[in-house]
């Protein structure tokens, strides 16, 4: 299990695209890295810094599960929210963003 409340969104932590004061709490405080396909628990309670159109996504999926998990890889990518606020990050990469999804 990684964490329940999570400082970044999915695609951040996924794909480890996290700021040096994050890297650098994680490491002080004796923790895990915190990113990677290991970031985020099963039982996720919450995401901080992601923005409306990613928290709508990740909403949509969580009530939608069947829909989201029949979708192939480039569904699930262009699903991903266009509009990204300044903490929000897209997942440019298609092996992550099904890591993201998984």
């Amino acid at each position: 299990g990684g964490s329940r409340f999570n400082v970044y969104g999915p695609a951040r932590l996924v794909t480890g695209r996290v700021d040096d004061w994050w890297r650098m709490y994680r490491k002080n405080a004796g923790l895990g890295a915190g990113y990677g396909s290991e970031c985020c628990s099963a039982r996720t309670i919450s995401f901080h810094y992601a923005n409306g159109p990613e928290q709508r996504l990740i909403d949509s999926a969580l009530r939608n599960k069947p829909k989201f998990r029949a979708m192939d890889a480039a569904e699930r990518q262009a699903s991903w929210p266009k509009e990204l606020g300044g903490y929000s990050y897209p997942t440019r990469e298609l092996e992550k963003s099904e890591e993201v999804w998984s």
